[in-house]
C-alpha cells in the first residue's frame, strides 16, 4: 500500500523509480532488489491481508458501514 496516493498497487503496476530508490535506501537494499515486488499476484493479496490484520483495514464497498449505534 502506498501512503501516497493512498491506494494499493494495481496488478502489473510498476512502482515509480524515485519511490523504489527511497524505499530501498530505507531497507538497505538496491532498487533492483525491489523490481519484481508486485509481479506475483499472490504477493499483493498476502500483503493486503497482513495490512488488514495489523491495522484493521477493510475493503471499501462504496457504501458506509454503519453500526447499530449509528442508527436511531
Amino acid at each position: 500500500m502506498l501512503r501516497y496516493p493512498r491506494r494499493l498497487l494495481g496488478a502489473g503496476e510498476v512502482i515509480p523509480l524515485a519511490v523504489t530508490r527511497f524505499i530501498a535506501a530505507q531497507l538497505g537494499l538496491k532498487p533492483d532488489d525491489l523490481a519484481g515486488y508486485a509481479t506475483r499476484e499472490e504477493t499483493r493479496h498476502e500483503h493486503l491481508a497482513a495490512l488488514r490484520a495489523v491495522y484493521g483495514y477493510k475493503m471499501f464497498t462504496g457504501r458506509a458501514q454503519l453500526s447499530s449505534q449509528d442508527h436511531p
